[in-house]
C-alpha cells in the first residue's frame, strides 16, 4: 500500500515536470533552432520592443536561420539610450524623418554589413545575406526595401561606434545562468520553509487524516495546485520585472527588506501578515477540501491570498530571472524554483503516509517551529541580498 502512495507522489512530480516543459515550450518566444545558412560570424543587433509583433517575428526568423545566441535586442522601453542610438543611425545612414522599428544592424566580426528597417521574411534575410558577400561596404534596405551601398569609412565607424559602444554596459545588466543559480536555490531555499504555507498544508492534511484513505489524492491536489498556480504567477512576474531598469538595487532591496521582517518575525514571534478577511476563506475553503478537487480549488485559493505573506523570496527570484537573457533558462530555473518549494509539502505527505505521526504530533510540530522557520526564511534573504550586492556585477 505505501509502495504504491510512494508511486502516486512519483507520478505526480512526473506531471509537474511535464506541465512546466509544456508551458515551457507554448510561451517560449525565442526558442533557437539549427542554423539553416552559414552565419560567417554574424551578430544581429536588433532595436525594437518587445510588444512589436514585427520586432518579434523579425528576431524569430533570424533565430531560426542564425542561431538565438546571435541575437541582441536592444529594447528601447527597457533602455531610453536606445531611442538615441536609432535616432543617430537614422541620421548616419540618411534613413529619412519617419523612425520604422525593427531596426537592424548585422556584424560579421565587428564589422557592419547589413542595415535592415522593417520586417523582412527568412527568403529576404537570405538573398541581403548573398548580396552582402558580393558588395564592399554596407548594404543598406530601408522600410521601402530599396537598397543602396554604403563605402564611406567614416559613416561606417560611426554606426559601428553607436552599436557596439554601449556592448559592455548591455552584457553588465544581463546575468547568465550560473550566477542566477545560487540565487535562485537561496530564495527557493526560503521560500520553501516559509511558515505560512507550511500552516495551511499541515491544517489541510489535519482535516484530511479524519479521513485517512483519501489523504494522499487530497495532498496531492493541493501540491499540484499550488505548483501550477506559482508557475503562472512567476511568468507574470519575470514578465513585469523585465521592463524595470535598475532591477539589481530592487532586488536587493526587496531581499534585504522581506529579509530583515521576516527575521525580526521570528524573534518576535511569528505572526501571519495575511488579513483577517483572507484568513477567513482560506480556512472556510480548508475545511471544505475534503476531497481532490476541493484540495485543488483550496490551492489555487491559497497560492493568491498568500502572497502577501510569501511573496518576498519569489519577487527576489523573478526579478533575477527577468535579468536572463535566455528564457529557456529562465524557464528551467522557475520550474527548478518551484519544485524546491513544494520539496517539503510532499515530505510532509510522505511522512503522514509512511510514518505513524499522529494529528497532535503535526499540530505540535506547527505551533513550535513555525517562529524558526521564519528566522531560517530571513536569514536566507538576508544572505542573497548580500551575495547580489558584492559578487554579481550587473
Amino acid at each position: 500500500m505505501i509502495i504504491n502512495k510512494l508511486a502516486a507522489i512519483l507520478v505526480l512530480l512526473l506531471a509537474l515536470t511535464a506541465l512546466s516543459l509544456f508551458a515551457m515550450g507554448k510561451l517560449s518566444y525565442v526558442e533557437a533552432e539549427q542554423p539553416t545558412i552559414s552565419c560567417q560570424n554574424y551578430k544581429f543587433y536588433i532595436y525594437g520592443q518587445a510588444g512589436c509583433p514585427a520586432c518579434s517575428e523579425t528576431k524569430k526568423i533570424l533565430c531560426s536561420l542564425c542561431g538565438e545566441e546571435t541575437i541582441v535586442f536592444k529594447d528601447f522601453t527597457v533602455n531610453e539610450s536606445y531611442v538615441h542610438d536609432i535616432v543617430n543611425l537614422y541620421e548616419v545612414l540618411n534613413l529619412g524623418d519617419n523612425y520604422y522599428i525593427p531596426l537592424t544592424i548585422v556584424f560579421s566580426d565587428n564589422h557592419p554589413i547589413i542595415s535592415c528597417v522593417g520586417y523582412r521574411d527568412a527568403e529576404a534575410w537570405e538573398l541581403m545575406f548573398q548580396m552582402s558577400k558580393d558588395v564592399e561596404g554596407l548594404l543598406v534596405v530601408d522600410y521601402n526595401g530599396n537598397v543602396k551601398i554604403i563605402t564611406d569609412e567614416e559613416v561606417i565607424k560611426n554606426i559601428t561606434k553607436i552599436v557596439l559602444g554601449r556592448e559592455i554596459v548591455e552584457v553588465s545588466e544581463t546575468l547568465s545562468f550560473g550566477e542566477a543559480l545560487p540565487v535562485i536555490i537561496g530564495t527557493a531555499l526560503a521560500d520553501s520553509v516559509n511558515p505560512c504555507t507550511f500552516s495551511v498544508f499541515s491544517a489541510l492534511l489535519l482535516i484530511a487524516l479524519s479521513r485517512k484513505q483519501k489523504l494522499l489524492f487530497t495532498g496531492l491536489a493541493f501540491i499540484f495546485a499550488i505548483y501550477a498556480m506559482y508557475f503562472a504567477m512567476g511568468l507574470g512576474l519575470i514578465k513585469i520585472f523585465y521592463y524595470i531598469s535598475f532591477i539589481k538595487y530592487i532586488i536587493v532591496i526587496l531581499a534585504l527588506f522581506f529579509g530583515i521582517s521576516a527575521v525580526i518575525s521570528g524573534l518576535k514571534g511569528f505572526k501571519s501578515p495575511i488579513p483577517s478577511k483572507f484568513k477567513e476563506v482560506i480556512e472556510s475553503r480548508i475545511e471544505k477540501a475534503v476531497n481532490p478537487l476541493s484540495a485543488a480549488i483550496a490551492g489555487v485559493i491559497v497560492s493568491v491570498t498568500l502572497l502577501p505573506c510569501t511573496s518576498g523570496p519569489y519577487f527576489v527570484a523573478t526579478a533575477t530571472l527577468s535579468k536572463l537573457n535566455s528564457f529557456t533558462e529562465a524557464m528551467i530555473l522557475l520550474m527548478l524554483y518551484n519544485l524546491i518549494f513544494i520539496a517539503p509539502l510532499i515530505f510532509i505527505l510522505v511522512a503522514l503516509l509512511t510514518l505513524s505521526l499522529t494529528t497532535r504530533q503535526l499540530k505540535e510540530w506547527r505551533t513550535k517551529k513555525l517562529d524558526i522557520l521564519e528566522l531560517i526564511s530571513g536569514i536566507l534573504l538576508i544572505f542573497i541580498a548580500l551575495y547580489m550586492l558584492f559578487f554579481l556585477e550587473y
